[in-house]
């Protein structure tokens, strides 16, 4: 029986991935990080919520560990929401600072397992652009790619006995997809390049779920470099997915 700790539950793709779990019957506790307690987990009997201090999260992870006993495999879905909207200083807070503290508690912690939502051209060598001041923190933006890079080059430097980074392109079924894009991409995404098309908030979260069991089972005698799921590595990973799942669907709220 596996058992996981997710930081990030409260967003879109946490809540999915956490409902993907407390179903899957090879997983046991799942416990969950946040600042806040979230309702609807509160009827999910495998779901344990932890309120966390974030301004020492890397303490209050490795407290929650220390307190639960051994976890299989720790899930990072954190991220700001809406990133236009964010300061830099909070995108490199909540993109990279917190999800890194993470990941250092998870592997002082002897956790086997890591899973990272990032982004499709996260790079950590990506300049930071803008247009007068302007723009700097949007999505998909040099800061934002570096940010998204930089989480996972921390990530791997820990080695764990396996990792993996997930790129979507983009999210369909977040608050922050517009209404038009939802109406528009099933239309179009059979005609899109494998690196350009979105992915479904459940199918994805299912993926991230799907590829810890796999890594889990394989108990590799030394540790994998982490695999990178973008463009068709991600799509061929959606096509292997053996199970689904209802979506918590308009439950969602964000960090």
């Amino acid at each position: 029986m596996y058992t996981a700790i997710v930081l990030g539950g409260s967003g879109a793709v946490g809540k999915e991935l956490i409902s993907h779990l407390s179903q899957r019957e090879g997983w046991g506790a799942i416990h969950v990080l946040g600042r806040r307690k979230i309702d609807v987990f509160e009827g999910m009997p495998k779901v344990k919520q932890h309120v966390a201090d974030l301004s020492n999260l890397e303490k209050a992870t490795a407290d929650v560990l220390g307190e639960v006993g051994p976890v299989s495999a720790a899930f990072n879905t954190m991220g700001v929401g809406a990133a236009s909207k964010a300061t830099k200083e909070e995108l490199s807070r909540v993109d990279l600072e917190l999800p890194t503290a993470f990941a250092t508690a998870a592997r002082a912690a002897e956790v086997k397992h890591f899973s990272t939502l990032t982004s499709a051209g996260a790079d950590k060598d990506a300049k930071p652009g803008g247009f007068f001041g302007y723009f700097e923190t949007i999505a998909g933006g040099g800061l934002y790619l570096s940010l998204k890079g930089k989480l996972e080059a921390n990530i791997a430097a820990l080695k764990f006995e396996s990792s993996a980074a997930f790129r979507p392109a983009g999210l369909i079924g977040t608050p922050h997809t517009p209404a038009f894009i939802a109406w528009l991409n099933p239309k179009v995404d059979g005609f899109l390049p494998d690196q350009f098309k979105s992915s479904n908030i459940n199918t994805l979260a299912a993926a991230m779920v799907c590829q810890a069991e796999k890594d889990l089972a394989e108990k590799p005698e030394t540790p994998k470099e982490m695999e990178i799921f973008e463009g068709k590595a991600l799509q061929d990973l959606y096509k292997k997915i053996p199970f689904t799942h209802g979506s918590l669907g308009a439950r969602h709220s964000t960090e």
